[in-house]
């Protein structure tokens, strides 16, 4: 690759080759573009070579990636949705067409994709909004389960199909704020004050800073918390200032001691402790359970345990050596 190329021109390149039907040649040259920039445009046209070679699940993956990158581009919604229906994957597929004959209302190749959907049994014909409050219902039953991985997959959803939809953004956020998932909380709650802020309804838009700044405390980011309040302090009415709020913020960052204590209480409250084990088979069995844990210190922990266990059978095996000789 010449040294001045860019995302661009490689991108050019790609098309001329996907012109010549050399599918190949032109998934390898907007590999080469991605590299470089990663672009909706990019990742579309690599999804539609994918198609025309039959790589679905590949073609499904680069038109995920191009609604990530923009999710009102709308032949990534079509690329997605023809894909899906390659895959048998009707219902997905349906909404996919859906949302892009919403986003290009009477295009004929997206019209003639959904009438194939349509036709396929079990398809539930509703419309995305139905989606959208399904998806919420799903991660309201994936927290009551314990399944917090599984809720918090459908945020990703939600976002491609109502990037800008304050009501079903604020509905996720609300969520995830009961839930006490602040850290996916946090750029939603961020999300929707840049959305409002422009607006009309400045309360309202000062009113999901707040919920984000209580987010940040609860995560002990206090900075990026005093930096809110401060914003927030300076747009409202002076009856609604938060004031000992913003001098609680203050305190918290002069305090050193409040951070650890912080850190206390996380490790406290969410790490289970195991007892200490009386034989090697007491190591091995807590060690097998550890592995099967999602917080961080508790691999920490069984890293550690690893490593203790190796130290141990080499020290045994130097001892049994030192004897025979």
């Amino acid at each position: 690759m010449a040294e001045n190329e860019t995302s661009d021109s490689l991108r050019v390149k790609g098309n001329e080759y996907y012109r010549k039907k050399d599918y190949e040649n032109a998934i390898d040259f907007y590999t080469k573009s991605l590299n470089i920039e990663k672009t909706a445009a990019c990742y579309s046209n690599r999804a539609l070579c994918y198609i025309q070679l039959k790589h679905f699940g590949n073609a499904e993956a680069d038109a995920t990636a191009a609604l990530q990158c923009d999710p009102l581009f709308v032949k990534a919604w079509l690329r997605r949705g023809i894909s899906r229906l390659q895959k048998k994957l009707y219902q997905k597929a349906y909404y996919d067409l859906l949302r892009a004959d919403e986003l290009s209302p009477g295009n004929n190749d997206i019209l003639k994709q959904l009438d194939v959907c349509k036709n396929e049994k079990n398809v539930r014909q509703d419309t995305v909004n139905d989606y959208i409050q399904f998806m919420l219902e799903e991660m309201q039953k994936g927290f009551d389960e314990g399944n917090s991985n599984e809720a918090v997959s459908y945020i990703q959803d939600i976002l491609e199909f109502r990037p800008s939809d304050i009501s079903a953004l604020d509905g996720v956020a609300t969520l995830l704020e009961k839930q006490k998932a602040w850290k996916e909380a946090i750029p939603l709650l961020e999300k929707l004050f840049k959305l409002t802020k422009d607006g009309d309804d400045l309360d309202r838009s000062c009113q999901f800073m707040l919920r984000r700044v209580h987010a940040n405390i609860e995560l002990g980011e206090y900075k990026a918390a005093q930096i809110g309040i401060t914003y927030f302090n300076s747009h409202v009415r002076p009856e609604k200032r938060q004031l000992d709020l913003a001098k609680r913020i203050d305190n918290l960052l002069l305090n050193p001691a409040s951070n650890v204590d912080r850190a206390l209480s996380i490790v406290t409250e969410k790490l289970d402790v195991p007892e200490v084990p009386k034989t090697m088979y007491e190591l091995t069995f807590q060690l097998q359970k550890l592995k099967d844990q999602d917080l961080l210190v508790q691999r920490y922990l069984l890293v550690f345990g690893i490593v203790c266990w190796y130290l141990m059978c080499r020290a045994f095996r130097r001892s049994i050596s030192l004897r025979c000789c």
